[in-house]
């Protein structure tokens, strides 16, 4: 009776540890599965800040060779979905603005000059170099 009882407790025992064999087998295959699920919404979060990223380069690259030429009525898009994106974009857009209001005003200044007119100087709230011009 106490060897049948004996191999009772090894079967038992044999068979709790199957089972959390089993339960780690499993517990790994879903922490595999997390892992998966987690790097391919990284992916494609990366593909889409890549999206977003090449877009503004390119509508930040045609304002700039615009510019370059002397064309100031291109602006960059701003339509993005992250703030500091919004801002860069932005700024660019001011910078495009206020060179082409100082550009714009001192045209127009020395078109009067030309004319004979020195009673005025550039109309404008101008700093920096604009205000010295």
């Amino acid at each position: 009776m106490f060897k049948a009882n004996g191999k009772a407790a090894k079967k038992v025992a044999a068979r709790e540890k199957e089972a959390q064999e089993e339960r780690l087998r499993r517990e790994a295959a879903q922490q595999e599965e997390k892992a998966a699920l987690e790097a391919a919404a990284r992916s494609e979060y990366e593909q889409a800040r890549f999206a977003i990223i090449e877009n503004l380069s390119n509508s930040i690259g045609k304002v700039v060779s615009a510019a370059a030429v002397g064309d100031f009525s291109h602006r960059v898009s701003s339509d993005f979905p992250d703030a500091a994106l919004v801002a860069l974009a932005n700024d660019v857009n001011t910078l495009i603005d206020s060179v082409d209001d100082g550009l714009t005003a001192a045209g127009q200044a020395l078109g009067r000059v030309a004319k004979g007119d020195l009673s005025q100087g550039m109309d404008g709230d101008f700093k920096g170099a604009f205000k010295t011009l």
